[in-house]
């Protein structure tokens, strides 16, 4: 028999946080400096410029900014917006040629950094002028055109509010943003920004920011006993919540009693002459989460003989990390001209495109690119990050050859219960886009018009021996 008091004893466990406020900051770099091709063995960390694009002759320079938010932002605030401000002091007499310019996350530390060397005397950068997709990271934050002389804004991104909350979550990762033109292969494009040692023209960071927003109290409001079971109620506190049970009320480990939950009551066994009860909130899912997602085809001469084609591939993987305002594909919907061209033709520009326009207008994070084909009964493998603000993930690739059919995910979240998942496995349907009304795979081009709706495949060449068969699968592993 077990009673409520004294053997039973609730240890309550809820967390008491700040009014939810915004707060705005502005900063200026605390390092600042250029990557010159013409002097590559030369520090120009104390000039009062520095210099992005390629100059007359084609040389190219890049410059690196890096804010430090320590002291000026929190520990634990949310970044909501995140801009920078650079001022064009110097162009080319002439003019020069016009480029758009972009920011990329610095992904290794530097100091006394030349277009040789990140840091003196010898820790070289992966290149010389450093490598994007090693130096550098191989996703945009931002990108401006940029012209004359005057300011220039690289406005708030997804991409730049998550970079400055990871280098306020894990300062050791603030490499800062290098500045490049997109033009570099063309001559002039070069530009003269202030720097720091100029503090009338110097760049500025400007971030908002809210803390954690409060809280009601948790409290338990009841507790009862039936059949061999404890039913515990509670107010307030942030669910998921997570009920745990132990011997002692002093030592010994916490064990989970039962799943976590969404709910404020929960239903467990009773235990012991003698048990201690608690309920916990699970710490919230960190702000970023690295995946390695698998693609793996199961679709062969094997599995789906009926009229096999030559040369069976995938085409190249493509998508993005997305919110729920935002949808790229879905059954019932009409394709988009990104699903058009990647289901017909296996080209990605149009749908990265489309990737992109959303990381602008913020409903999407990053593009997810694995290039190169895929052999029929291949596995490839793509790492990438996702944000727990767009925690959301399309990835779509093409049957070929093929009239219109596809395979992927779309809107499937690495987010559940406010935690990122380990492990996820989707397996695979062909989908058709509903945009060329072949019946083979090796069908001439038959425009459809009107399009019609993206549908699953439940005849050829899905229907083997009466059997609907998935053609891949995708497995979500977090690193």
């Amino acid at each position: 028999m077990i009673t409520i008091t004294p053997h039973l004893v609730l240890l309550l466990t809820f967390l008491l946080a700040h009014h939810a406020r915004g707060e705005t900051r502005t900063l200026q770099p605390s390092a600042d400096t250029t990557l010159h091709q013409t002097t590559p063995d030369t520090h120009l960390g104390d000039q009062l410029d520095l210099a992005a694009g390629s100059t007359r002759l084609g040389d190219k320079t890049r410059a690196l900014f890096r804010f430090d938010l320590k002291g000026i932002v929190p520990t634990n605030a949310t970044i909501t917006t995140a801009a920078l401000e650079v001022k064009v002091t110097k162009q080319p007499s002439n003019g020069g040629s016009n480029s758009i310019f972009e920011l990329r996350r610095v992904l290794v530390p530097w100091g006394d950094a030349t277009w040789k060397v990140r840091s003196q005397p010898s820790e070289a950068w992966s290149q010389p002028g450093g490598g994007i997709g090693t130096d550098f990271s191989p996703n945009i934050s931002a990108s401006i055109p940029i012209s004359d002389r005057g300011s220039y804004s690289f406005a708030t991104t997804p991409a730049l509010v998550a970079d400055v909350q990871r280098w306020l979550d894990t300062p050791a990762e603030n490499s800062g943003w290098v500045l490049l033109s997109q033009a570099e292969a063309t001559p002039e494009t070069a530009r003269r920004f202030g720097a720091r040692e100029d503090p009338v023209n110097t760049a500025q960071l400007t971030v908002e920011y809210t803390l954690t927003p409060a809280v009601e109290p948790f409290r338990i409001t009841n507790i009862t006993l039936h059949n061999g079971f404890a039913t515990l109620t509670w107010t307030g506190g942030q669910p998921p919540s997570q009920a745990q049970r132990r011997a002692t009320v002093n030592d010994g480990a916490w064990a989970n009693a039962g799943e976590s939950t969404p709910n404020r009551s929960v239903t467990i066994p009773v235990e012991g002459a003698a048990t201690f009860y608690r309920v916990m909130e699970p710490p919230a899912a960190p702000e970023t989460a690295e995946y390695e997602v698998t693609f793996e085809s199961t679709w062969s001469a094997t599995s789906h003989p009926q009229n096999f084609p030559p040369n069976a591939h995938w085409s190249p993987l493509i998508g993005g990390t997305h919110n729920s305002n935002v949808t790229f594909w879905e059954a019932g919907g009409t394709a988009t001209r990104g699903i058009e061209d990647l289901a017909e033709l296996g080209n990605v520009v149009a749908l990265r495109n489309e990737v992109n326009a959303a990381i602008t207008a913020q409903t999407a994070f990053n593009v997810l690119n694995r290039p190169g084909s895929i052999p029929s009964a291949g596995a490839v493998a793509l790492t990438f990050t996702i944000n727990r603000n767009f925690p959301l993930i399309t990835l779509v690739t093409m049957i070929a050859p093929s009239p219109d059919w596809f395979t992927g995910v779309h809107g499937l979240s690495l987010l559940e219960n406010g935690q990122w998942r380990t492990r996820t496995e989707i397996i695979l349907d062909l989908y058709d886009a509903g945009t060329d009304s072949g019946a083979n795979y090796v069908s001439l081009d038959i425009d459809t018009q009107p399009r019609e709706k993206i549908r699953q495949i439940v005849g050829f060449p899905a229907l083997v021996n009466g059997q609907i068969l998935p053609f891949a699968k995708m497995t979500f592993q977090r690193k």
